[in-house]
């Protein structure tokens, strides 16, 4: 992916209408890969294009990446569709965020205090 996104840069063309989705887009992705030298033929088969959608903002997700950057990335036209369809979080990786969580007061020292 990381050869991919060089070989774009930061210029993301999008068709007439600001949108690019269907045969379209796969079609576009697949000359890209090509073009930056990624064979989409791999010895499993052939490579599909909403999974390497999905495990791109995926890894942009797991990499601390900033939902709103990670939308302009994937080109795509709402959060809601960056975060609910194409960001696939593990119940481990759910599990480590309560560690960013302060500290809560013990309840029953609190109480005792007030």
């Amino acid at each position: 992916m990381r050869d991919l996104i060089s070989f774009r840069g930061t210029k993301l063309p999008k068709k007439p209408g600001g949108r690019e989705h269907g045969p379209r887009a796969a079609y576009e992705a697949g000359r890209d890969l090509e073009a930056a030298g990624i064979s989409v033929e791999t010895p499993d088969g052939r490579i599909d294009f909403h999974s390497l959608r999905v495990m791109f903002v995926t890894g942009l997700a797991r990499g601390g990446v900033h939902p709103r950057k990670a939308l302009q990335l994937a080109r795509h036209s709402s959060i809601e569709l960056t975060m609910r369809v194409y960001t696939k979080l593990q119940t481990s990786e759910l599990a480590s965020c309560q560690d960013c969580l302060p500290d809560t007061p013990d309840v029953a020292t609190a109480a005792m205090a007030g």
